[in-house]
């Protein structure tokens, strides 16, 4: 048993290489939180995807539910493509989140340029095995790709937690 658990924490530390807050400073991320954030994922989303568009639609509802997210933006398009405009525009926006919430809204964002970390996205998406959005990465290293609804995703990170506390691996 004690052998087990060993292994189980080797793992849980193998699993933290695979999460995508180690590599992005938080102000390279867009982040919606609640005011005491339970939980936390971060999400590789795409302005102009379907389901990324649907995840962020119920935003306030993950926020309810006490769940932070935090967005990478990686725009399917190469450097000057439209999608790559209208994120860049997002990251150069004052305010990040109305901009983000504007354009998965399909509403136009102030075109901006300027220093951002699009192409660190890009290349932190490649490393860590991002192939679509939304994808979504668990503080622990855990993958989910595709979207999920609110209610699921806090039954998920309720449940993750509980095995943590079991494993020991939480106190």
């Amino acid at each position: 048993l004690q052998f087990s658990l060993q292994i189980e924490r080797l793992l849980t530390l193998l699993q933290f290489c695979r999460v995508p807050d180690k590599y992005l400073a938080d102000d390279e991320l867009i982040v919606f939180k609640p005011e005491k954030p339970k939980y936390a994922v971060t999400i590789f989303t795409d302005v102009d995807c379907a389901y990324c568009r649907q995840l962020h639609s119920q935003i306030e509802q993950y926020t309810q539910a006490g769940i932070a997210i935090k967005y990478v933006l990686t725009p399917p398009g190469q450097r000057g493509s439209v999608n790559y405009r209208k994120s860049e525009s997002v990251l150069c926006a004052e305010d990040k989140a109305s901009a983000l919430t504007l354009a998965k809204q399909g509403k136009p964002v102030e075109q901006k340029v300027c220093d951002n970390p699009l192409a660190k996205h890009s290349q932190v998406a490649r490393n860590m095995g991002v192939n679509g959005t939304p994808f979504i990465f668990f503080e622990d290293g855990d993958v989910l790709p595709g979207y999920a609804p609110a209610e699921r995703l806090l039954a998920m990170l309720q449940q993750k937690a509980q095995l943590q506390k079991q494993a020991g691996l939480v106190r």
